[in-house]
């Protein structure tokens, strides 16, 4: 339940913040940079803890939006859940770091952010732009207490930091549900569970972090595992008759990621695609019948049609009756979340159940007609129900809430719950689910979709030298002992789109007088393939040798012309790359000495040639994974060379296997 009241307008927010953040440079930092540029390493924020840069995108998206993660419910949830498991107590700052289990992923930005709207709400707002500011200065910047004391006298961190992110002491749920069956657990990501129109099976994603995500159909009665298949990111899924489909990313080419709609039969084990590019999500069944929403420019747009709205307005969920006639849907529309119902044949008469300035999540239809839902109007996300006759009332009264409902066909409820080890799959009985009880949601607040500018706007074409060019320089240093002694710079540079990417490097040797040069540029502005260019010039010294007093060098000068064809698939990828190359080796005596006196065999040679490397990997990377497994990674590369002004050339063939 990502909690926007626009979803454009949030997402710029956050990575602005991040831009004027780790782009902050003073203090000693700032000469550093006039002298280097804009170098690596330079940027004092960088090296602060995660919780406190993703924490302070966090806090101003939600300072300067009228939602945002501070003010949505998962983040309460996950703090909950995380810190109920360390005795009630908050993890330390330090602790807050870490990225060895779940949900150290997602704990950075819960903890971060919240401990930064306490501090910004109990000393001022300006205190987070005043931490900013000396952080970018403190020769040490990753140690973040030792300014909050400064900005905020008489504070400290480690005291203030529990009380910014310690529980909400009274969410309001009420009292706690019966404890339910957990038919799965230590999950990473939400399981959303599915039944099946008959009601004799429920599907649902299973990712433990470890391998491949599945998604696994059980028996509703049993759940026992009757059929599973591997599935990519972003996956979403509903039941058509005995029929999955299952909208996931996948690559449509070597840079673009799109969603698009599966069919999987369980019970024959049929898989096929059914869209290439689509960009659809969230497919919906009931009746028969299929709806998804197709993702736009910060959009979402039913398949289906819909009430006459802005097009501003972003759909999220989907819900068709068990007949087909009705449909429901959660749409977002200036800061307004809404619960929408109308007849399948007549999108006029639509009706708003419920608005409201909360989020609004997983609509689902029971046998029977009742609309069940998720909101947070207590400060957790619970399970609610619609009927005409009482109106919204509560299912779930969870500890740390509970989302993703599914009816069951004897009257159950499947959802997924949240502990500090995971997601959990949980069932409970229908007496069990049944709450009572007024519910109040809090009403929309006023929303300009396009606020005045207090500063001249103009629109420009796209300009790629000013973020191509050199921005630094870094000194470099290489001894090759009486062949030269090399003294130089470094540079890099990239377009902003990313099209043209290059490094370079230049070194002298005064004594004697000699230079060395690297240059590599990779284009990407035709898609595919990828073409690259390199050269190269670099002297060795080849040590004592037989005549005293002589010094011999080699000078090897390389260039080479590629061009790499790239095919992408969510756990594979398949690359060729064929090139063309020379190389010139040449050497040279100090004092000038005839070769031939010196080093046998120590002539010019220049070699003119081609490689064709082709790779082909397929691996699954579980997020817990130390490592690559479940697959193989394979490269082989053929080169011929043939020597200029002689008869003479060569082959080589280099294989490699990786098995995981």
């Amino acid at each position: 339940m990502l909690f926007f009241d626009s979803w454009l307008r949030l997402v710029t927010t956050h990575e602005l913040a991040h831009v004027f953040h780790l782009d902050r440079t003073k203090g000693i930092w700032r000469p550093l940079q006039y002298v280097f540029g804009r170098a690596p390493g330079l940027f004092p924020n960088e090296y602060q803890p995660s919780w406190a840069i993703e924490g302070l995108a966090t806090y101003y998206e939600s300072r300067f939006t009228n939602a945002g993660r501070v003010r949505g419910s998962f983040h309460t949830q996950l703090l909950e859940a995380d810190q109920a498991a360390g005795g009630g107590a908050s993890r330390s700052p330090w602790d807050a770091t870490l990225f060895t289990r779940w949900a150290d992923g997602l704990v950075p930005y819960a903890y971060g952010s919240r401990f930064l709207h306490y501090l910004a709400e109990t000393a001022g707002d300006s205190v987070v732009p005043r931490l900013v500011e000396a952080t970018s200065a403190q020769l040490i910047p990753f140690r973040v207490g030792r300014q909050v004391s400064r900005v905020v006298p008489g504070r400290s961190l480690a005291g203030e930091w529990r009380r910014g992110t310690e529980p909400v002491p009274d969410t309001g749920a009420g009292p706690a549900s019966p404890p339910a069956r957990v038919i799965d657990s230590l999950l990473r990501t939400e399981p959303v569970p599915r039944v099946s129109p008959d009601g004799r099976r429920m599907a649902y994603v299973r990712e433990d972090g470890k391998g491949a995500s599945e998604l696994r159909v059980l028996d509703a009665a049993t759940f026992r595992t009757l059929a599973t298949h591997q599935v990519n990111g972003g996956v979403d899924y509903d039941w058509v008759g005995d029929t999955l489909v299952v909208a996931q990313l996948d690559f449509t080419s070597r840079w673009r990621v799109r969603s698009d709609l599966y069919r999987w039969v369980p019970a024959t084990g049929a898989w096929r695609r059914a869209t290439h590019g689509a960009r659809l999500v969230a497919p919906a069944g009931g009746g028969g019948r299929l709806a998804a929403i197709t993702l736009g420019p910060a959009s979402g747009r039913p398949t289906v049609p819909t009430p006459d709205d802005s097009n501003d307005a972003v759909w999220t969920d989907l819900a068709l009756s068990p007949d087909g006639r009705w449909v429901a849907g959660i749409r977002c529309s200036d800061a307004r979340w809404s619960l929408i119902l109308w007849p399948a044949q007549s999108p006029a008469a639509a009706v708003a159940l419920l608005e409201t300035r909360g989020s609004l999540a997983d609509v689902v239809w029971t046998s029977d007609g009742e609309l069940w839902f998720v909101a947070d109007p207590t400060g957790l996300p619970q399970v609610y129900r619609w009927t005409d006759s009482a109106a919204v009332q509560p299912l779930t009264a969870e500890r740390f809430g509970a989302r993703a409902p599914a009816p069951l066909a004897d009257g159950g409820l499947l959802y997924a719950g949240l502990t500090a080890r995971g997601w959990e799959l949980r069932r409970t009985g229908a007496a069990a689910s049944s709450r009572s009880g007024p519910v109040t949601f809090a009403a929309p607040l006023p929303f300009d979709s396009a606020p005045a500018s207090a500063v001249p706007l103009r629109e420009t074409g796209y300009a790629m030298w000013p973020s191509l060019r050199p921005h630094f320089w870094l000194p470099l240093w290489q001894n090759e002992g009486p062949t030269g002694r090399f003294g130089g710079v470094l540079t890099a540079g990239t377009d902003v789109v990313g099209r043209y990417a290059y490094a370079g490097d230049l070194l002298f040797s005064p004594e004697p007088s000699r230079l060395e040069a690297d240059f590599l540029l990779v284009a990407s502005v035709f898609g595919n393939p990828v073409f690259d260019l390199s050269a190269s010039s670099s002297w060795a010294d080849l040590g004592p040798l037989a005549m005293p007093n002589v010094t011999l060098s080699e000078l090897d000068q390389t260039a080479a012309l590629g061009a790499s064809f790239v095919t992408r698939r969510w756990r594979g990828v398949t690359s060729l790359r064929v090139a063309a190359e020379v190389e010139r080796t040449d050497f040279a005596a100090i004092p000038d000495t005839s070769l031939a006196t010196v080093c046998a065999g120590c002539g010019r040679q220049d070699l003119y040639g081609g490689s064709a490397t082709l790779t082909l990997s397929r691996l699954v990377t579980g997020a817990l994974s130390v490592s690559p497994e479940d697959g193989f990674a394979w490269s082989g590369t053929y080169r011929r060379r043939e020597e200029r002004g002689t008869t003479r050339w060569s082959n080589e063939l280099r294989s490699r296997l990786a098995r995981a």
